[in-house]
C-alpha cells in the first residue's frame, strides 16, 4: 500500500494546514493581491472539513461535504479573483446551499445507497474544478497564458478527470464500497496531496510574476517620475535664465530710454537757448542760427526714431507673447511689398555706407503685406546694422511650391553653433555684456521675425560663411494670379 488512509488524511492536513498560512502571510504582507485572502480561508477550512470524516454521524458526513464544497469553491474563486476576475460569491453559495439539501435529502430517502453520495460530490467538486480552468482558459484571447496558469489549468482538469475516474470505478466496480478500502484510499490521498502541493505551488508562481510585474512597474513609474522632475528642472532653470535675461534687458530698456529722453531735454535746451539769447545776425532767424537748429532738429528726429524702435519691438514682442497679433490675409504682390521696402532703408543704408539693392518680383502670395514687410525690414535692419559697409542683397526665387524671400549681406558672419541662438529673444552674439553704445538694438528683431513668420505659415532661417557672408531667407507659399 502506496500510503494507509490515517497518513495520508495527516498529511492531506499539514499540507493544506502550511497552504493556508502561507496564503495569509502572503496576503497580508501584500493586501494589493486580491485572491490570496480566498485562497488562505479554503485552505484553512480543508482542515476541520477533513477532521469530520472522523465522526462517525450521518450529519456530520453532511457538514463534511458542505465544508468540503466551501473550501474548495473559495481556492478555486480565490485563484480566479487574482487573476482578475470578479468574486461569484452568490455561485459559492448556491453551491454550499446546494450539497447541504443534496446530502440531508440523500440520508432521507436513500441512506443504505452508496452510488448517489459519490454521484453528487463527483459533479459538485468537478464543477468546481472545471469552472476554474474553463475561466482560466478564457483569459487566452485578451493575453496569453503564463506558465504558473498553465500548470494550475492542467492540474484542474487532471484533478477533475481524477473523480470522475473515481466515480466510475465505483459505478462499474462489482466490489460495493469499492474506493473506500484502504489501498484505494492510500492512492486517492497521495492525488489529493500532490494536487495540493501543485496548486500552491502555481499560485506561488504568480504571485511571484505579479510582485515581479509590481516592481517593473514601481521601476517604471519611478524612471518617469525622475524624467519629469528632470524636464521640470531644466524647465525652471531656463524660466530662470529667460526671467533674468528680461530683466538685464528691462534694466539696459530703461536705461536706453532714460538716455534718449534725457539727450532730447539737452536738445531742447539747446533749442531754446538759440531762440533766446542769440540776437541780431547770429540769431535764429541767421543762416547760421538756422542751420544750427535744423541740426538739433535732425538730432532729436534721430532720438526719436530710435525710441519708436525700442517701443514698437517692445509692442511687437508683447502681442507676440499674448497671442493678440492676428494676420490679415489677402492676395498680395511682392513688387509692392519689395518697393516699399527699398523706400523705407534706403536712407539708413546710405546713412551706414551700404549699397541697398531691392530686386522686385512679379509674384503674387496670399498673406498679410504689412506683417510681411515688418519681417523682411527686421531682416533688412539686421543686414544694415552688421554689414559693415559692403551691399545687402533682397531678392525673391522659386523653389517647388514656394518662394524664397533672401536677404544677404557681407558682414562678419555667424558661426555655426550660434546660427539658432540669434533668434532668442534679447540675444545679441556680438553684444553680450548689452553695450548700449554699440547702437545695436534690444535683440528683438531676428526673434520677432520668425515669431511673426510662424503666424503667417512661413518659416525663417540663416546660412552663414564668417568672413564671407549671412543669407536669411524666408519661405512662403507660392500663389499665381
Amino acid at each position: 500500500m502506496i500510503l494507509d488512509p490515517t497518513s495520508g488524511l495527516f498529511y492531506l492536513l499539514a499540507v493544506t494546514a502550511a497552504s493556508g498560512l502561507t496564503a495569509l502571510a502572503l496576503w497580508h504582507r501584500h493586501p494589493q493581491l486580491r485572491g490570496l485572502g480566498l485562497i488562505a480561508v479554503g485552505s484553512l477550512l480543508t482542515g476541520p472539513g477533513l477532521a469530520t470524516l472522523m465522526v462517525r454521524s450521518s450529519h456530520a458526513n453532511t457538514l463534511h461535504n458542505v465544508i468540503v464544497t466551501a473550501a474548495a469553491f473559495a481556492v478555486v474563486e480565490g485563484v480566479l479573483v487574482f487573476v482578475g476576475y470578479r468574486m461569484a460569491l452568490r455561485l459559492g453559495i448556491l453551491l454550499t446551499a446546494a450539497t447541504a439539501v443534496i446530502w440531508e435529502l440523500i440520508l432521507i430517502f436513500a441512506d443504505a445507497v452508496y452510488h448517489p453520495r459519490i454521484i453528487a460530490a463527483t459533479l459538485i467538486s468537478v464543477l468546481i474544478f472545471g469552472r476554474g480552468a474553463i475561466l482560466l482558459h478564457r483569459l487566452h484571447p485578451r493575453r496569453a497564458m503564463d506558465a504558473a496558469e498553465r500548470l494550475l489549468s492542467g492540474t484542474l482538469i487532471l484533478h477533475s478527470a481524477v473523480l470522475l475516474a473515481r466515480m466510475a470505478t465505483a459505478l462499474l466496480h462489482p466490489t460495493p464500497d469499492f474506493i473506500h478500502q484502504p489501498a484505494f484510499q492510500g492512492w486517492f490521498f497521495l492525488e489529493l496531496i500532490v494536487t495540493h502541493v501543485v496548486l500552491y505551488y502555481s499560485v506561488l508562481m504568480m504571485v511571484g510574476n505579479r510582485l515581479s510585474r509590481d516592481l517593473d512597474q514601481q521601476g517604471q513609474a519611478l524612471e518617469t517620475e525622475r524624467r519629469h522632475r528632470q524636464e521640470l528642472h531644466h524647465a525652471k532653470q531656463r524660466a530662470e535664465e529667460a526671467l533674468a535675461e528680461k530683466s538685464r534687458f528691462l534694466a539696459a530698456t530703461g536705461h536706453d530710454l532714460r538716455q534718449v529722453t534725457h539727450a532730447m531735454k539737452l536738445l531742447l535746451a539747446s533749442v531754446d537757448h538759440e531762440l533766446t539769447t542769440a540776437p541780431g545776425p547770429a540769431g535764429p532767424t541767421s543762416a547760421s542760427g538756422r542751420s544750427s537748429l535744423t541740426a538739433l532738429v535732425a538730432d532729436m528726429t534721430g532720438l526719436t526714431d530710435s525710441m519708436t524702435r525700442h517701443l514698437n519691438a517692445l509692442l511687437d514682442i508683447a502681442r507676440l507673447d499674448s497671442g493678440t497679433l492676428v494676420p490679415d490675409l489677402r492676395a498680395t504682390r511682392l513688387s509692392d511689398v519689395l518697393t516699399r521696402l527699398s523706400a523705407q532703408f534706403s536712407p539708413m543704408a546710405e546713412e551706414a555706407d551700404v549699397d541697398l539693392r531691392v530686386i522686385l518680383s512679379s509674384q503674387t502670395v496670399y498673406t498679410d503685406p504689412g506683417l510681411l514687410l515688418r519681417i523682411l525690414g527686421n531682416l533688412v535692419d539686421n543686414a544694415i546694422r552688421f554689414g559693415q559697409g559692403g551691399r545687402v542683397i533682397v531678392g525673391c526665387r522659386r523653389r517647388g511650391g514656394s518662394l524664397l524671400l533672401e536677404v544677404w549681406d557681407q558682414g562678419p558672419g555667424i558661426e555655426a553653433d550660434q546660427q539658432e541662438l540669434i533668434f532668442q529673444e534679447y540675444r545679441q552674439i556680438d553684444n553680450p555684456n548689452r553695450d548700449r553704445q554699440k547702437g545695436l538694438g534690444l535683440g528683438l528683431g531676428l526673434s520677432i521675425a520668425r515669431r511673426t513668420a510662424a503666424l503667417l505659415s512661413m518659416h525663417v532661417t540663416v546660412q552663414s560663411s564668417p568672413g564671407q557672408y549671412t543669407r536669411f531667407t524666408v519661405e512662403l507659399p507660392r500663389q499665381n494670379k
